[in-house]
Parts: C-alpha cells; sequence; structure tokens
C-alpha cells in the first residue's frame, strides 16, 4: 500500500512539475523561435479555461469508470505525446499551431492533479488528506524549481533554435522518466 503511493507521488508530480515547468517557462523558450511574448500571453491565458475543462471532464470519466490506474496512465501518455507535438508546433514557429498545441496540452496533463491526489489519498487511507495532498505538492513544487533552473540553464548556455530544442528533450526525457513509477502501482482502489 506505501509503495503504491510512493511511486505515484512521485511519478504524478514529476509528471505535472514538469508540465508546470513548461508553461511556466513558454515563452524564454519559444521567443528563439520567433514567437513573441504578447502571442504567448494569449494562449496562456486560454489554457487556464482549457485546464479547467479538461479536469471536470477527467473527473467524469473518474467518476464513471473508477479506473485510477487506466486513467493516469492514460493521461500521462497523452502529455507525453502532446509534448512532442509542442516542440514540432515550436520548431514551426507557428504561434496558432503552437497555442493550439499548447492548450490540447493543458487540457490532458490537468486532470492529473485532482486525479492523482484522489488515487494517492485512497491508497494511502488511513494517512490524513491533508497530508498526502501536502506530500504531493512539496514534490511538485520541488521538482518544478529545480527543472526550472536546468530550463533556464540551457538557455543561458544556448539561447538559439538549439536551446529550445534541448530545453523540449529534457522535459520530454523527465516525462518518459516519470511514467516508469505508474507501471509498478498494482492497486485498484475503488472510490
Amino acid at each position: 500500500k506505501d509503495k503504491n503511493t510512493i511511486l505515484l507521488l512521485i511519478s504524478t508530480s514529476v509528471i505535472f512539475g514538469s508540465s508546470s515547468t513548461y508553461i511556466g517557462t513558454i515563452n524564454q523558450i519559444v521567443s528563439p523561435l520567433n514567437i513573441v511574448g504578447n502571442q504567448v500571453g494569449y494562449i496562456l491565458s486560454a489554457a487556464v479555461l482549457f485546464g479547467m475543462t479538461g479536469s471536470a471532464i477527467g473527473a467524469t470519466v473518474l467518476h464513471k469508470t473508477k479506473r485510477f490506474n487506466i486513467i493516469i496512465r492514460t493521461l500521462s501518455v497523452l502529455t507525453l505525446g502532446m509534448l512532442v507535438v509542442n516542440l514540432f508546433a515550436a520548431l514551426t514557429g507557428n504561434a496558432i499551431f503552437l497555442g493550439a498545441a499548447v492548450l490540447v496540452f493543458k487540457m490532458i496533463v490537468s486532470p492529473i492533479v485532482p486525479i492523482s491526489l484522489e488515487y494517492a489519498i485512497e491508497l494511502s487511507f488511513p494517512i490524513a488528506e491533508s497530508t498526502v495532498g501536502g506530500f504531493w505538492y512539496v514534490f511538485n513544487q520541488g521538482f518544478a524549481t529545480f527543472e526550472s533552473i536546468g530550463v533556464d540553464q540551457i538557455l543561458e548556455w544556448k539561447n538559439t533554435k538549439d536551446g529550445a530544442r534541448l530545453t523540449f528533450y529534457l522535459m520530454i526525457s523527465v516525462q518518459i522518466v516519470a511514467m516508469i513509477p505508474l507501471l509498478f502501482i498494482n492497486s485498484f482502489c475503488p472510490m
């Protein structure tokens, strides 16, 4: 029981922390690709609404199916896929293509938060919900801070199209590694 909770907390907090890094540093990442700040600002404003919509859809699907493992794994794979699409969209330099990719990315990654927290709470019973949630947020913010430093270092070293590409490669690699613990969670918890 404890192993499953720890694996879930580590995996999903790294996935969401990495995604937070991307959303938080997107302007720095895409500026060498001639996508300017006001375009990114509009995209990120709309991304909030898309994230809320994705979370509502994710919660509805979870409520109907009660399949935590499948939903978390599916969202993780889709998040990785959309991060790759974001790489290609950014490299085109087309703000509309990137905007659409970011919006879909945010719609897919946002449900990971409530679903993984609910799953971790179910897995870790009788540990207090606030304790589990606190650990998840500490892992998430800690990793987001660590990866943001890495992104900043890459872009300071090479603030070019190659630097943007390396940044995406870092985030994609992190997502792949973070998905591995999800394969070892073997508990199904009905709500």
